[in-house]
């Protein structure tokens, strides 16, 4: 049964729906944010196992080349050296079928006869039913697709598909629609494409080789495979479950990013919470004691304010996991472009949205809500009714407690530094550490406050006289507001100041980088599906060809390819560097001239830097590679600068890669060309020895380096949108705390005005406070942003990614950051600020 004071507390919330309604504004926009991102992550993780899945089937081991396609002979092998029944030979390629936008897919070229074990695709009902299926396996260039792909990519059965494969350009015909399984949910799309091995062996120009073979195995059969087939150095079996989660994993640390950025909204989502509670329990102090005084304990108190605090979450858990669902939307398109930029061919059509994430999100919004309201009701439960009954009481606890604060304060940062420095290369601890430093600064909120006012107070009196100067001091004497407030907003604008430090000092980085690097005049390569790879599908005969043209002076080119160490598959490439042309190559660590001889002469490599930082590799350090053709015994020659992925990779010289790799195709050319050279006549006489259907890239240095930015700049833009967010949510706070000032201060702006205060003068009295609050709240984000941007360039992304950037700061970005904090403090208080100026003083004063 709900007692009178139940009852009581209710309708405060009730008769006070602003309040309420911004309280449950910030914690409605954390939680949307946290969910929004774990939607994101969820989804494109989800249509990356729904791709794998389609792709492995019931295969429990695959069976492939070191150097890269296998040949069928293996396939026979299997079946007659190692007595293996159960085996598929399967042909795999990434392809963009050009429909609409377009779509990523996965093709599949799959035996008929071998296939049945493994999925269910050739032998699962049609829309078409058998007709459909014997077109199918009679005629030429003809492909099944999903049900779920056909309705997204508004594809029909018999019509003519133009795929984009390589540097060149496919067609093939759909005569058959896969019915989805009964298991398969709705919203599921599968995105592949299923053709006969036949027809995918002529498109795709592989003659007597597969992508790899598919296999069910028992422990027996894989020691048999072992001792027989895997005789041959250029062969490798692997778990299909180990190589899927081996590809997911290198997302692990982009994800988790995204995470821990995602917190920041809620954090000052929570401040504005605190915020809301120490005011609602400050407005109704005098109601609280009375009921003291009337025998209501100090439990009932104490649980009363924490239900209504749960209210206020729950109302805005609702509210952030509508608006998270559509936010997540959003971040999911940013999240996937950024996968496909960085990983993995990836294309996310579906939000997926599980009870799990619903929970956590709930769980932060209604847990985090109940943390910072057990200050504010344990403080309203220990007062005493006569304190109680005090209206600076509270203020003049918080004034008390400023060294208390600041002591703490000093201590949390003692903590949080000596965890960024012995936590090793720990994200989560890194994060963990700049937390504990975000509420060190926000400790110092209430001293800042108080030494700032008494600074800039005789400055304003002297200007503005005595109403100014009581518009300054408002902020003082409501500290238990404006301190939450200003802290919300100083947190939000330094996380404005880190993360555009952050991203303005990676970008400089990488134009930097990218201006020694990329020297070579004209880029000739066939861009894969992942904007980081470049398909090793041009022949080496080019070479000589383009040295013929003239005006071209020499070449610098590469392939990739892979190895293992220690049974991890590394990239590796293959480069050929000109001589004049190895200052381009900025080596962290390493001597240049004893490099290039012992990279040379095929006993060393060059290492990029965030390879060496996961792999824990120093100049002179040796290792052992194992490449298609065995292994090869290699010493970490130099260590050079390379910002093009966090993957990381290792370069050998292109004579030993070809001796090892056996690879007759290169990735991409670099072409320098003599001085007063015409760059276009160039680039047009290198296309012209592409057919016109090819798709090969041939880019001008600048359109390269353009290309690249693009990429870097899509990859920090959910970043941009985070701190944007968080800096809404303190805008709300700042709101919030002037409503409530404007409330708590009635009576005193009624007094004011009723001895002779105008309007006007009212507005310009509190757009002072207002204009105070925001520059207090610059002045602490200023050191704090700095501090912030500092630890994530020198230490998260350090962690993260394996890159050393140099930090620079930019003074547009602090002066923005001032600009942020004082527009949003001033615009805040517009709507309270007219408020109180146009109350009516017979209102105010009704009481007295």
């Amino acid at each position: 049964m709900i007692t009178l004071f139940q009852k009581a507390g209710l309708r405060y919330l009730f008769t006070h729906p602003w309040q309420t309604f911004l309280s449950s504004l910030g914690i409605m926009l954390g939680v949307a944010v946290i969910l929004s991102i774990d939607i994101a992550n969820e989804s494109s993780g989800k249509a990356f196992d729904i791709s794998m899945e389609s792709v492995t089937g019931k295969t429990t081991h695959r069976l492939s080349s070191r150097q890269g396609d296998i040949s069928l002979s293996n396939y026979t092998k299997l079946r007659t050296d190692a007595r293996i029944k159960i085996s598929a030979p399967v042909i795999e390629e990434n392809v963009k079928v050009l429909v609409g936008e377009g779509f990523t897919a996965t093709f599949l070229g799959l035996d008929p006869f071998s296939e049945k074990e493994f999925r269910n695709f050739i032998s699962a009902d049609l829309t078409g039913g058998d007709t459909q299926l014997a077109q199918f396996l009679s005629s030429s260039n003809t492909v099944l697709i999903p049900e779920s792909f056909a309705r997204e990519a508004k594809i029909n059965s018999g019509d003519t598909l133009s795929l984009k494969w390589g540097d060149g350009f496919l067609s093939v015909v759909c005569v058959g629609l896969i019915k989805s399984n009964e298991d398969v949910s709705g919203d599921r799309i599968e995105q592949f494409i299923i053709s006969d091995i036949e027809t995918a062996r002529k498109l795709f120009k592989k003659g007597d080789f597969v992508s790899y073979i598919d296999l069910i195995l028992t422990p027996s059969e894989v020691e048999t495979i072992t001792k027989t087939i895997l005789r041959d150095p250029v062969l490798q079996l692997s778990a299909a479950e180990k190589s899927n989660e081996t590809a997911k994993s290198m997302t692990e640390a982009f994800r988790l990013n995204l995470n821990a950025m995602s917190l920041l909204a809620l954090i000052v989502g929570l401040f504005l919470i605190y915020n809301a509670m120490t005011f609602s329990v400050v407005q109704r102090r005098k109601l609280l004691a009375l009921l003291r005084a009337a025998g209501v304990t100090q439990k009932d108190i104490f649980i009363q304010v924490m239900a209504e605090s749960i209210f206020i979450a729950s109302i805005g858990t609702i509210g952030g996991i509508i608006g998270g669902i559509f936010l997540g939307k959003v971040m999911l398109g940013f999240v996937t472009q950024s996968l496909n930029d960085l990983y993995f061919v990836t294309t996310v059509q579906t939000v997926s949205l599980s009870p799990l994430i619903i929970l956590k999100a709930s769980l932060a919004g209604v847990g985090g809500t109940i943390i910072a309201a057990m200050f504010p009701a344990y403080e309203a439960a220990r007062t005493s009714p006569g304190v109680s009954l005090k209206r600076s009481s509270v203020e003049t606890k918080l004034k008390k407690k400023i060294v208390l604060f600041s002591i703490i304060s000093f201590a949390l940062l003692v903590i949080g530094v000596t965890i960024l420095s012995v936590s090793g290369t720990g994200i989560l601890t890194g994060y963990f550490g700049i937390f504990l430093l975000i509420i060190a600064f926000a400790l110092q909120t209430p001293a800042v406050i108080t030494f700032f006012v008494k600074v800039i107070e005789p400055i304003i009196k002297k200007l503005m006289g005595n109403r100014g100067k009581i518009g300054v001091r408002g902020v003082t004497a409501n500290m238990s507001r404006t301190s939450v407030a200003i802290a919300a907003l100083a947190i939000s604008v330094s996380a404005t100041i880190g993360v555009s430090t952050m991203i303005s000092s990676f970008r400089g980085t990488v134009v930097d980088w990218l201006e020694q690097t990329l020297v070579a005049d004209v880029f000739v390569s066939s861009q894969g599906l992942v904007s980081r790879k470049n398909e090793a599908v041009l022949d080496t005969s080019l070479i000589q060809r383009f040295l013929l043209i003239e005006g071209v002076k020499t070449l610098d080119f590469y392939s990739e390819g892979s190895g293992t160490i220690n049974n991890k598959t590394v990239e590796v490439f293959g480069s050929h560097i000109d001589p004049e042309n190895e200052s381009r190559f900025n080596l962290k660590e390493g001597n240049s001239g004893t490099a290039w001889e012992e990279i040379r002469g095929g006993s060393g490599v060059l290492m990029t830097e965030t390879f060496a930082y996961k792999w824990k590799y120093k100049v002179g350090d040796q290792f052992t590679l194992q490449s298609p053709s065995g292994l090869i015994a290699l010493k970490v020659s130099a260590i050079y600068y390379d910002y093009s992925s966090d993957v990381g990779h290792i370069a050998i010289d292109y004579n030993h890669f070809k001796k090892y790799w056996k690879n007759q195709q290169i990735s991409g050319i670099g072409v320098y060309l003599k001085d007063n050279v015409d760059i276009t006549v160039i680039q047009k006489n290198l296309r012209l020895m592409f057919p016109e259907e090819s798709s090969v890239s041939i880019r001008l240095n600048k359109d390269l380096r353009d290309y690249s930015i693009e990429i870097f700049d899509r990859t920090f833009v959910v970043a941009g949108l985070l701190h944007i967010l968080s800096v809404i949510v303190a805008f709300i706070g700042v709101f919030s705390a002037l409503m409530s000032i404007q409330l708590e201060k009635e009576k005193e702006m009624g007094i004011l005005r009723a001895t002779g205060l105008t309007p006007g003068q009212m507005l310009k009295m509190i757009s002072v406070q207002t204009f105070t609050i925001g520059l207090i709240a610059a002045i602490i984000a200023i050191p704090l942003g700095l501090v912030l941007a500092y630890c994530l360039i020198y230490i998260i992304n350090l962690r993260s990614f394996g890159w050393t950037m140099q930090m620079s700061i930019d003074p547009v970005v602090l002066f923005q950051a001032i600009i942020i904090a004082v527009s949003a403090s001033l615009l805040a208080g517009l709507y309270p600020a007219y408020k109180m100026s146009v109350t009516l003083p017979s209102k105010s004063l009704r009481d007295e």
